[in-house]
């Protein structure tokens, strides 16, 4: 339903309340109709991690200086949930606040539909511009994040690319609720990735906001505004224009916090000059790159131009999505399709032509009639057989990314055939996304 969003009241706490000084009153003086309170506020803030890059944003977007923010996230950060995506998602609302603070703002929404961490630890430049001085991350309910394994290693390498940006951006995490029971034996608080990927928020002392923490007490309710409906639509993962709002919110709230103590008692000194020039420490896992460099991503118009349509069967090239939010790939439907794809998998950043690169494979994995495909190296290259099988077990769909080694070859083919399923012989539908090729 439609609620009524009433503007945030000053703080009655007397430090809070002092006057802020010029341009950063500024930042509070912009209008913005909060629709949570200022202790639902309050608690959906996690942390404020290391705020050196946080505060030199918002010094600089309170002056005047040319500033850029990113959007890096899968359907959520697309706008899907709202009823007009374009105004009412959360990376807009927060945008249209900026903007409003200081015209001299560019923005990027990289946000794009049913795509895994896997997916931008390895095509993220396909999407987002190298020039932010914030992003906003949401990958938090996508994927299926284990402690320590090779999906929790590409969030790390996301944000290894995210902070060695030239601009040195503030990154911000922003973790959206899975409101149904993602995870057997799992408390229905812990079904999205947020505890996952706050273990690394906490490593790289990031800045971090949570729905979950911000709501749950009057979730729990069944509060006016803060029932199930009222927070995520039918499928209790995409929120609602309330449940957008109150991302914005919380991340509105977060950059106030830091005007308001640039403004008072916390100006930019030397001290923070000196912090902002500190390098990233090492990686959390052994398995992420130091420098989360993601090799070449071949998605898009660029994987439509890698087949070889007259040895290939059954497969079109189709988009799957909605307008706004393509979902190109190569699709068959019936057991014997085959797809032929040729490719370079030569490394620049390769030692010796000896040296084993990796091959990125990205399929849709989804619900509805998904079957099972042989992937394999047929000429110029050799790599391990690949079985997959696409089918999803609860009603989602995402672009999953299957890493192997491959041999190093400026020509490679490979095949992707659909087999028949044993037990149910109808579902023999598979969709290639695309191809990565890294060391």
């Amino acid at each position: 339903g439609l609620w009524l969003r009433v503007c945030y009241p000053p703080p009655p706490h007397n430090a809070l309340s002092s006057p802020v000084a010029e341009p950063y009153a500024r930042l509070l003086a912009v209008p913005h109709h909060f629709t949570l309170g200022l202790e639902q506020l309050q608690r959906g803030v996690v942390s404020q991690g290391d705020r050196t890059r946080l505060r030199n944003f918002v010094r600089k977007l309170a002056h005047g200086e040319p500033v850029n923010v990113g959007f890096l996230g899968a359907s959520i950060t697309v706008g899907q949930g709202s009823t007009y995506p374009r105004e009412r998602g959360y990376a807009p609302l927060v945008y249209k606040y900026l903007h409003n603070v200081s015209d001299a703002i560019g923005y990027n929404n990289a946000g794009v539909g049913a795509v895994t961490n896997g997916y931008f630890a390895m095509c993220m430049s396909n999407h987002l511009k190298p020039d932010n001085d914030l992003i906003v991350v949401d990958m938090c309910v996508n994927d299926m994040i284990q402690l320590y394994d090779a999906s929790h290693s590409a969030h790390e390498s996301i944000l290894r690319q995210l902070l060695a940006q030239p601009r040195r951006p503030a990154v911000v995490e922003a973790m959206f609720p899975r409101l149904f029971a993602y995870y057997r034996g799992r408390p229905l608080y812990s079904s999205s990735h947020a505890d996952q990927i706050g273990v690394l928020a906490q490593y790289y002392n990031l800045p971090w906001v949570a729905t979950r923490s911000a709501v749950w007490p009057d979730f729990l309710k069944n509060a006016t505004g803060y029932a199930l409906d009222d927070l995520v639509i039918q499928d209790h993962t995409h929120p609602t224009d309330r449940g957008h709002a109150i991302m914005a919110d919380l991340l509105i709230h977060l950059l106030r916090q830091e005007a308001r103590a640039l403004g008072t008692s916390e100006p930019w000194t030397e001290f923070d000059d000196r912090l902002l020039a500190r390098e990233t420490t090492e990686p959390m896992l052994e398995a992420t790159p130091r420098e989360g460099t993601p090799g070449i991503c071949r998605v898009g118009e660029a994987a439509r131009q890698l087949a070889l349509p007259a040895n290939s069967t059954g497969f079109e090239w189709v988009d799957e999505g909605k307008p706004g939010n393509p979902k190109w790939g190569w699709v068959g439907r019936k057991a014997g399709d085959e797809l032929l794809l040729q490719f370079s998998t030569l490394v620049e950043s390769a030692a010796s032509l000896a040296d084993m690169a990796k091959m990125h494979f990205m399929y849709l994995r989804s619900y509805d009639q998904m079957g099972i495909a042989n992937v394999s190296c047929v000429q110029g290259c050799t790599c391990p057989h690949l079985k997959i099988d696409a089918l999803k077990n609860i009603h989602a769909s995402e672009t999953m990314v299957v890493s192997l080694p491959i041999s190093q070859s400026p020509s490679c083919v490979l095949s992707v055939q659909i087999l028949e399923r044993p037990k149910d012989p109808s579902l023999t539908k598979f969709k290639v996304v695309g191809i990565g090729i890294s060391l």
